[in-house]
């Protein structure tokens, strides 16, 4: 019965979230305005309220656009949308400093998403929250970028790029992964850095840097120059990493109904084979048309939002932070889930290695080789290939 009523209150809420997502779009032409205009959307449950909209990183539009009745409400929606505010301020001056670092050291460097999609989407920077700080460059410059944020503070919080006696692992993963995490603490939060060497993670042979870097899009933040993606190349991006997520974040889904609107029609013409986007697309558009619990086409998609959004709330209340054994068919079933948005042989290849032998099953805990990973992948393929 308990569960009932979480399900009732859940989707009160984050169709409260979805009715502010079609008010946003619809105004998007005002967003900049001093004056901003809001709607008046019912909250039923303060809670629930609050918590969805963390979970879809809403909250600085909640403050923004929706006139919220209750004084206790508006209070708790100030105080963290204020939170967020401080905390993109400093994102936004690391922005220009890892922009101008990395380009006096001869680095050619892309960063995209977060304050940058701000930028891109007409809004201010403070306009949407993002947790972290996306870069991207050439494989071959990986390591000495590392370095040189590492001399400004940073240390690699996910990655194991750790020093020269682990050159066998970093090569793995290198060939595994396609971004590791660098932070820096600062006051009461961090800083993160998604320090990234191919663009979409679940088909990186896709786009080459050459043709990132050579199409790039300059922009200006705080008087620094930022090379950024083109919008075709941003729009491209975001529809892969939300179809990635199964379109669980609302926030993402906006950027992708912004960023639409900036391309012509031949560019959207010529995704229109594109399988992740047209999926993508049927998640935006059924939000825009309020279709969430309407059982259209694509209504199964949609609903993976409802699902993935429940799911995690669910997991968040109860406080289960322990992580279980991933079991030989879930492997299976998230290997032919990313394999199936790959491109390449190359990249199927490499999503199915790396699913059933995670570069952490070779490291200890502490962070030295246990085993060596392209010898035992190269055998095991080897030994399927003999049979």
């Amino acid at each position: 019965m308990k569960e009932t009523i979480f399900d009732d209150n859940w989707k009160k809420e984050i169709n409260s979230l979805i009715k502010l997502f079609n008010f946003i779009y619809i105004n998007k032409k005002y967003i900049n305005n001093k004056n901003k205009r809001k709607i008046k959307i019912k909250v039923y449950n303060q809670n629930f309220f609050i918590r969805t909209a963390i979970r879809h990183n809403f909250v600085v539009n909640v403050q923004n656009f929706m006139i919220l009745e209750k004084k206790s409400l508006q209070q708790k929606i100030k105080y963290l949308s204020d939170l967020e505010v401080k905390k993109l301020m400093a994102i936004t001056g690391y922005n220009c400093l890892i922009s101008e670092v990395l380009q006096e050291n001869k680095i050619p460097v892309i960063i995209y998403k977060g304050i940058i999609l701000s930028l891109l989407t007409n809004r201010k920077f403070k306009d949407r929250q993002c947790n972290d700080i996306d870069i991207l460059v050439n494989e071959i410059d990986v390591k000495k970028t590392v370095k040189i944020l590492e001399k400004i503070g940073f240390t690699i919080k996910y990655g194991f790029f750790k020093n020269e006696s682990n050159s066998l692992i970093e090569k793995y993963y290198l060939f595994g992964n396609n971004a590791l995490t660098l932070s820096k603490k600062i006051s009461s939060f961090e800083i993160n850095i998604d320090l990234h060497w191919k663009i979409i993670t679940t088909s990186p042979n896709i786009i080459s840097f050459e043709e990132l870097w050579n199409s790039r899009k300059i922009i200006e933040l705080n008087g620094v120059k930022i090379n950024t993606l083109n919008y075709y190349y941003t729009y491209l991006t975001c529809c892969y990493n939300s179809s990635k997520n199964k379109w669980n974040n609302i926030s993402n889904l906006l950027d992708i109904a912004l960023l639409k609107g900036e391309l012509n029609k031949d560019q959207i013409t010529s995704l229109d084979s594109n399988l992740v986007v047209k999926n993508t697309n049927i998640v935006v558009d059924s939000l825009l048309n309020d279709e969430i619990y309407k059982y259209q086409k694509g209504s199964k998609k949609v609903e993976e939002i409802l699902i993935l959004s429940k799911n995690s709330q669910i997991k968040h209340s109860k406080g289960t932070n322990k992580k279980k054994k991933t079991s030989f068919w879930e492997k299976f079933s998230l290997a032919k889930q990313r394999m199936g948005m790959c491109e390449t042989y190359e990249d199927k290849l490499r999503v199915l290695v790396t699913v059933f032998f995670p570069v952490s099953i070779f490291i200890s805990k502490k962070n030295t080789i246990i085993a060596n990973p392209l010898f035992i992948v190269k055998n095991i393929f080897a030994k399927l290939l003999l049979d």
